[in-house]
This record gives structure tokens, sequence and C-alpha cells, in this order.
């Protein structure tokens, strides 16, 4: 009987040493998706604004600063 209650014993152990392994790597997923969504965020306001200055480079770049004509 000993050599059966240190078999569960070993077994408990492995299953609470996996659980928070598991435990970690839900919480290391879940930061990861967090930095996603905020790269993401980043993307589509880079990109919002790229377009925005592709308008205006298509538009003569009246908005942009420019030399004065004397120059």
């Amino acid at each position: 009987m000993n050599r059966l209650e240190n078999k569960l014993q070993d077994l408990e152990s492995r299953y609470s040493f996996l659980d928070d392994l598991v435990q970690q790597l839900n919480d290391i997923v879940a930061r990861q998706q967090i930095q996603l969504d905020d790269q993401q965020k980043l993307l589509q306001i880079m990109q919002e604004r790229l377009i925005e200055f592709s308008d205006k480079m298509d538009h003569g770049g009246s908005q942009l600063e420019e030399r004065p004509p004397h120059y």
C-alpha cells in the first residue's frame, strides 16, 4: 500500500505543478493579447495618418511647410 500512496502523492504533485504552469501560461497569453490589441490600435492610427499625409501630398502639399518663394 505504501507504493500506491507514493505514486498517488507523485501524481498529485505533478498535477499541482501542471496546474500552476497552465495558470502562468494563461496569464502570459492574456498579457500578450492585450499587447497585440494595443499594437493593432496603434497600427490603425498610423495607417490613418499615412493616408491623411498621402492625401495632402496628392493635393499639392499645401498643408505642409514649404519654403517661401524668396529663398
